[in-house]
């Protein structure tokens, strides 16, 4: 019988939002392979005191199949930030009951693996006290002092992290900052799984035609992609002519890019096609020649690794996560906030004097953060606490 493994999070691809948490999709599909493997994710409903005199009972969790996946999601209270001292320690009891509740169809947990430690880690370390399982805790919060808002969190999230088995941090940089806060935490480092197998190069080169430069992330001020759209006017204003740039994605920058570019005198050579399903992504990587991501911040950045796997050359940031996943053989990794590095970067590229081989790219992504490795580290990580 294969052991039992229960994620909790806050974030899951729905149809409300198909790409919301995809990356904790995607460990689930993989970890379903040797697990059986369920996920229960929270809807946070923020009260007062005052909110919670007259609460009864939970509504009942909403049951989903993800393909072998039992998916659960259930609303959990959560205290506003005025109160958070207050009614945590009995919303605490709360959603650990409620959990309970909603996972009896399922069954026991083997093991429960929360991914972030609030809200998700603070309800499942609640909900692992009571039915007695171990608990795994992997961190992505970046930047992690943003989840540090007031004390009151900060003694919350400290004693969540002492409460897991182990912990775990996408990146080395990330780890570091953990510390920073709590010194004496024992935080191991595993990345995410980029999916390889799907992420793969094109059966032939993209076809003749102007140099594309791609990028793709959720368009918000932390992205940095003013700078990106700045060394594209570096490069025109160089000479460089025969390139385009697509800045696939949305969010709250997306219209404020778009006038910038026009602004720029950049319009005529930039796309902006709006958020793609991750099939069109893939496409859109194996008919481009480059990847670039000009982030201020990243705990990990799967993109990256997604890009390089289809044989992308990728430039990337100096700002955390990239410095882990991003190794000679894919690409150059550039100071962030910094246009003329990106647009240096990008011009060794378009004219070939820096060259990266596409299959020495692939094999760094796949034997780190590949399906099958990713699989054997998440094992060895879970395996004191599965033995019989």
């Amino acid at each position: 019988m294969k052991p039992r493994i229960l994620i909790v999070t806050g974030s899951y691809p729905g149809p409300e939002s198909p790409v919301a948490g995809v990356f904790i999709q995607d460990q689930a599909r993989v970890l379903s392979r040797r697990f059986d493997v369920a996920v229960l994710v929270l809807k946070p409903r923020w009260v007062s005191g005052r909110e919670l005199i007259g609460f009864r009972e939970y509504p009942p969790a909403r049951e989903e199949a993800d393909g072998r996946i039992q998916v659960l999601r259930q609303e959990v209270m959560l205290p506003v930030d005025g109160g958070f001292r207050f009614l945590e320690p009995v919303l605490r009891i709360l959603a650990g009951q409620t959990l309970e509740r909603a996972l009896k169809a399922w069954g026991r947990p083997s093991l429960i693996h929360a991914h972030v430690a609030w809200p998700a880690g603070w309800a499942a370390a609640a909900l692992a006290n009571l039915v007695k399982a171990p608990l795994v805790l992997t961190e992505h919060t970046g930047p992690f002092a943003g989840l540090m808002r007031f004390p009151a969190l900060t003694r919350t999230a400290g004693r969540v992290l002492a409460r897991a088995d182990r912990v775990l941090a996408v990146s080395p940089a990330l780890a570091s900052q953990m510390r920073e806060f709590f010194p004496a935490l024992s935080v191991d480092v595993l990345g995410n799984v980029v999916l390889t197998e799907f992420f793969s190069p094109p059966a032939q080169a993209p076809a003749g035609g102007p140099f594309r430069f791609l990028s793709a992330a959720l368009l918000d001020p932390l992205k940095g992609m003013d700078y990106l759209l700045d060394a594209a006017k570096m490069l025109r204003d160089g000479g460089a002519r025969s390139f385009s740039l697509t800045v696939a994605g949305d969010g709250s920058s997306l219209s404020g890019l778009k006038e910038r570019a026009k602004a720029l005198g950049i319009a005529d050579m930039t796309d902006f096609p709006g958020l793609l399903p991750r099939e069109a992504l893939r496409d859109a990587m194996r008919e481009s020649r480059a990847f670039v991501l000009p982030s201020l911040g990243e705990t990990f950045s799967v993109v990256l690794g997604e890009a390089a796997s289809c044989g992308l050359p990728v430039v990337a940031t100096l700002c955390g996560g990239p410095e882990f996943v991003v190794t000679r053989e894919m690409g150059v990794l550039v100071p962030r906030a910094d246009a003329a590095a990106l647009a240096d970067a990008m011009a060794a590229l378009l004219s070939g004097r820096a060259h990266f081989d596409p299959g020495a790219a692939r094999r760094s992504v796949a034997s780190r953060f590949g399906e099958e490795a990713f699989l054997d580290d998440i094992s060895r990580a879970y395996a004191p606490f599965l033995q019989e």
